[in-house]
């Protein structure tokens, strides 16, 4: 997904795919737009998480809240757990994806500024019928 302005979330319903990770319904997704404490820090471009098959398999499901320190050209310079999913694999997997990210910063007397922000990644697994 690319483009994903910050008052918009990712849509729920993404699921992902790969070679390590089986074909389910299961959801990694960017769950809300990044939180700032001032200014605008909005999504540039966004990939959907992998949900890791070791994590699918144990039945793993969580919220990873990551704090993101963006340069003031969008690129990520740092990304830490700010809070776990509960899950090492979920943590890891939340972080990959999002150091592949772009973001845009906000503007600070017209000019982009670095920023910090805590971004959300949920991961879900299908409810069971």
């Amino acid at each position: 997904m690319a483009s994903e302005p910050a008052s918009q979330a990712a849509p729920a319903d993404a699921a992902s795919t790969s070679a390590d990770a089986p074909a389910a319904t299961a959801i990694a997704t960017a769950t809300a737009p990044p939180v700032l404490a001032e200014g605008a820090l909005a999504y540039a471009f966004v990939r959907e998480p992998v949900y890791p098959a070791d994590a699918l398999r144990r039945g793993e499901q969580g919220t990873v809240l990551l704090r993101v320190s963006v340069a003031a050209d969008g690129s990520i310079e740092r990304v830490e757990i700010e809070r776990s999913s509960g899950s090492s694999r979920l943590d890891r997997a939340a972080r990959d994806a999002v150091r592949q990210w772009r973001f845009r910063p906000p503007l600070v007397g017209g000019a982009p500024a670095a920023a910090v922000g805590i971004v959300p990644v949920m991961f879900r697994l299908p409810a069971r019928a």
